[in-house]
């Protein structure tokens, strides 16, 4: 082999060598885009959580003012009977038609009026310790969704890591094979 064909042979050899640095320097750069994802990923699920906290605190507070609308309106309402029992019994003290028996139907249509409304806020107590309840429920389903999500992620992550171990480990088998066959070529042209 003469000067020029050995010197075109390393410069072929150079070049090809050159290409798998590139090429290595390329898989870097993609595992580490890949890591960088990753990151941004779990910022934006943390993101997500608070935001998604925020809106059940919201929640919260907004059903805690319905719940004190809902006293304000019965108090308003329970003011408007009142007013109107003592309008009643203004005219029947004015028409003078204050029998025993009138009196008494009147207290007895008071204490029914009294039992209904106590009927209703044990209804409405009820109906709110329900709500609780299927909050609490629905929150622990949520948390357990969030643990299965994580753990999916957690076994795709290392997915992924194996993979990549896998492929570096070919990679450097595959270069320790191209090291070995440039010894044996320097040898022979060495010997020859």
């Amino acid at each position: 082999m003469s000067g020029e064909e050995d010197w075109n042979k390393k410069v072929e050899d150079e070049v090809v060598h050159q290409e798998k640095v590139n090429d290595w320097d390329r898989k870097v750069d993609q595992v580490e885009k890949e890591l960088e994802w990753e990151s941004k990923v779990e910022e934006a699920e943390v993101q997500v959580e608070k935001e998604l906290d925020w809106d059940r605190k919201v929640d919260q507070v907004e059903k805690e003012l319905a719940w004190e609308s809902k006293v304000e309106e019965a108090e308003v309402q329970v003011e408007k009977e009142l007013d109107w029992d003592r309008k009643v019994d203004q005219v029947e003290k004015e028409l003078a038609w204050e029998s025993k028996v009138e009196e008494a139907e009147v207290l007895v249509e008071k204490e029914l009026a009294w039992d209904r409304k106590v009927d209703q806020v044990e209804k409405e107590l009820v109906w709110e310790s329900k709500v609780e309840e299927a909050e609490v429920q629905i929150e622990k389903e949520n948390e357990w969704d969030r643990k299965v999500d994580q753990v999916e992620k957690q076994l795709a992550w290392e997915l992924k890591v194996d993979e990549a171990e896998k492929q570096i480990e070919r990679e450097t088998d595959w270069d320790r094979r191209v090291d070995e066959a440039e010894k044996k070529l320097e040898q022979e042209v060495g010997s020859s």
